[in-house]
C-alpha cells in the first residue's frame, strides 16, 4: 500500500457493516418525551402571539409584527422537529452509528473505548474519529464560542464531539433505564463494562490523530 494510501486509510471514518441481517440490528429512536417537548414550546410562544395578533385592541402593524414573529418561530420549530425526528442509533454486532441531521457518526466496537452514563457525561467515548463531518465539526464550535454553558449542557465534550470521537447517549437514555440498550452494548460491547456489569467510564485525555 501506498503512502497516499495509507493516509487516505488512516482519515477514513471507522466502518461499520451496513449488511446486517434486521434481526441483529437494534435502532433507538428519540424518547416521546424529548419528541413532545418542542411542540409543547410551539404551542406556549405562537398560541399567544396569535392571540395578541387577534386582539381587539392591537393595530394592524402590530397584528402584522406578532404574525411574522409566530410564523418565523414556527419554521424555527420546524427544523428543530425535523432533526429530532431524524436522530437515531443504530447498533449492530459490527458496532454503532448515530444518525443525525447532515451526517452520522460510525465506529466499529473495537474503536470504542469507553462508555459513560453518568449525568451530564453519557456518551460512547472513540479513539478514532467516526465522521469528519464538516458541517458537525463547525456547528459544534461555533455553539461552544458563543454559548458555552448550553454546549457543555448538551454536547458534553465540545473537542470529541467536534471532530466525531464522541457518540452522544444522553438523547437515548430512556431506552437505557428500560433496559434494552444496555442489554444491546452488554451483548455487542462486553469490553466497555467491568466484571459487576458496571460501565467503564475513563475517557481519552484528548483528541488523537
Amino acid at each position: 500500500m501506498s503512502n497516499i494510501d495509507a493516509e487516505r486509510a488512516a482519515r477514513r471514518p471507522a466502518a461499520v457493516a451496513a449488511d446486517s441481517p434486521r434481526e441483529d440490528r437494534r435502532v433507538y429512536h428519540l424518547g416521546a418525551a424529548r419528541l413532545c417537548l418542542l411542540p409543547l414550546l410551539w404551542l406556549a410562544i405562537v398560541m399567544p402571539l396569535l392571540w395578541l395578533a387577534a386582539g381587539e385592541r392591537t393595530s394592524t402593524d402590530e397584528a402584522h409584527a406578532f404574525g411574522v414573529a409566530a410564523a418565523l418561530f414556527s419554521l424555527v420549530m420546524l427544523a428543530f422537529q425535523a432533526i429530532a425526528w431524524h436522530s437515531r442509533l443504530v447498533l449492530t454486532p459490527a458496532g454503532v452509528a448515530h444518525h443525525q441531521f447532515g451526517y452520522t457518526i460510525r465506529s466499529d466496537w473495537h474503536n470504542v473505548c469507553s462508555l459513560d452514563v453518568a449525568p451530564g457525561a453519557q456518551g460512547l467515548w472513540l479513539r478514532r474519529p467516526g465522521t469528519h463531518s464538516r458541517l458537525l465539526y463547525w456547528s459544534t464550535r461555533f455553539t461552544g464560542a458563543s454559548m458555552p454553558r448550553t454546549a457543555a449542557a448538551l454536547f458534553v465534550d465540545v473537542d470529541h464531539l467536534a471532530t466525531g470521537r464522541l457518540v452522544l447517549l444522553s438523547p437515548f437514555m430512556a431506552h437505557w433505564r428500560r433496559g434494552t440498550l444496555r442489554a444491546d452494548l452488554l451483548r455487542w460491547a462486553p469490553h466497555l463494562f467491568d466484571a459487576a456489569q458496571r460501565p467503564l467510564a475513563p475517557k481519552p485525555e484528548g483528541p488523537s490523530t
